[in-house]
């Protein structure tokens, strides 16, 4: 049996990074007001689109694996 697992806020706490990354780079609002978009990686705008291709694999790098993620996914290995 395979299963899939969600990375994004399921084993990894992408939120936080992103949201480092969105509170350094976003000078106007825009992408604060696109979160949603930003987090399911469909960029709605222009600069939407412009950070998340500029800073996705930055992001994705610097995020953190949550704690016992590893003991939680184990047992379905």
């Amino acid at each position: 049996m395979r299963i899939g697992i969600d990375i994004d806020d399921v084993i990894t706490d992408t939120s936080f990074a992103m949201k480092d990354y969105v509170m350094k780079y976003d000078k106007d609002g825009e992408i604060q007001e696109h979160m949603v978009d930003v987090m399911r990686g469909d960029p709605s705008t222009p600069n939407v689109y412009k950070f998340c291709l500029d800073n996705y694999l930055k992001i994705f790098k610097a995020t953190k694996v949550k704690e016992n993620a590893s003991e939680v996914i184990r047992p379905f290995y």
